[in-house]
């Protein structure tokens, strides 16, 4: 895990903040929270100081990293591309590459990330153009990007943020907690609205100790935490998402992967009975639930022996990993279910020809009679990111 932070230089807040600046106790903090990453295993990386630069400590609204690529934005307003490039020329050595190109606009604290879904919210500095062209851009390393409405604050990062491995510190003033799907929801307290702006880092939540009432209430909800001391860079807008950016190890899914569900319905595949998903995608994989060798276009079993019907459930299987944003060249297990095991051969005979060369893992578990007419059902796992 690598932190990418940028030294304050001499002409920090040269511009009118709400408050004097401290530059000397500013530094003091700025030291203290790289200590902290380092305690906590990151390998921190400081960009030097610019003059031409002043507020140039601030990172994160330069760029969107994700363990694939680094998305270089395009803040609308700002005069300071010189920063933005700054940061794409440091990250360009862990990430490639990829830019949201003007007119289009996009700043990076408008945008929380939970596992393979990105909430962007519209604001002075990020379109609704912006958030098209960076869910296109992103789109084929298999993530979803949501637009989420925003209200009294400059940026979503400063209404929430994400807690690993299901919690959402939230402003409700600010921000629906509902938006962001199967989460927990931690509202901060009335009298720290600023509070939801935390930074996790290998499994310790950073918090501003400005926020104690707050911090309490991720304490006790079981969240380990750790008070920071930036006081001068509240002073400055600035909060702890965006003093540093955090580069994980690549990889098919995040070590702190979300729980956040999604539940999946796909038209073109045979329908469950009652209410229930034909599949749930939770943190990187799908879990497809049983499919019958039902024809969707007649409701009714495919005719044919075991191996032809195994070929449909199979089908059906792949039509639902579709919706999910998998296939079956990313199945991790499949399990069939099967009426008579005399029609074994046949059923091993469907499977390679629908896998045709992968080999997942696979049970077989002999069962009663299914639903009438079918001879076999077909349930898998599968990745939804690709190796």
């Amino acid at each position: 895990m690598i932190a990418f932070l940028r030294e304050p230089g001499p002409q920090f807040g040269v511009r009118d903040f709400r408050a004097p600046i401290d530059l000397k106790l500013l530094r003091k903090q700025h030291s203290q929270l790289v200590a902290i990453l380092k305690e906590l295993g990151a390998q921190v990386k400081l960009i030097p100081a610019s003059p031409d630069q002043p507020d140039g400590v601030s990172v994160d609204h330069a760029a969107v990293v994700l363990p694939e690529v680094a998305v270089i934005t395009q803040p609308r307003g700002l005069s300071r591309e010189s920063e933005v490039e700054t940061i794409a020329t440091a990250l360009a050595n862990h990430r490639p590459i990829v830019r949201i190109v003007a007119p289009a606009c996009l700043d990076g604290r408008d945008v929380v990330r939970i596992g393979r879904t990105l909430f962007a919210g519209i604001s002075r500095h990020t379109s609704a153009e912006g958030i098209a062209e960076f869910a296109g851009t992103i789109e084929p390393y298999g993530y979803e990007v949501r637009t989420v409405e925003v209200h009294g604050c400059a940026h979503l990062k400063f209404a929430c943020t994400f807690v690993p491995p299901h919690f959402l510190v939230a402003n409700t003033s600010w921000v629906d907690g509902n938006t962001f799907g199967d989460l927990v929801l931690i509202p901060v307290d009335e009298g720290e609205p600023f509070a939801a702006n935390t930074l996790t880092v290998a499994g310790t939540t950073l918090v501003s100790e400005a926020f104690p009432k707050t911090e309490q209430r991720l304490r006790d909800a079981g969240i380990v935490t750790r008070g920071v001391q930036v006081s001068e860079f509240h002073k400055a807008e600035a909060g702890l998402t965006g003093l540093c950016l955090i580069l994980e190890p690549r990889s098919v899914r995040p070590a702190n992967a979300p729980v956040g569900l999604r539940f999946v319905r796909a038209p073109r595949a045979s329908a469950n009975n009652g209410h229930f998903a034909q599949a749930v995608v939770h943190a990187g994989i799908v879990y497809v639930a049983g499919q019958l060798p039902i024809d969707p276009k007649t409701g009714r079993p495919v005719e044919g022996a075991a191996e032809q019907q195994t070929e449909q459930a199979l089908r059906n299987v792949a039509t639902v990993l579709t919706e999910s944003g998998s296939s079956l060249a990313r199945v991790l297990r499949v399990t069939l279910y099967v009426s008579d095991l005399k029609t074994l051969d046949g059923v091993n005979a469907a499977c390679a020809r629908v896998f045709a060369g992968h080999r997942p893992a696979q049970f077989v578990v002999p069962t009663k009679p299914l639903q009438q007419g079918c001879l076999v059902a077909a349930e898998v796992i599968a990745a939804v990111a690709a190796e």
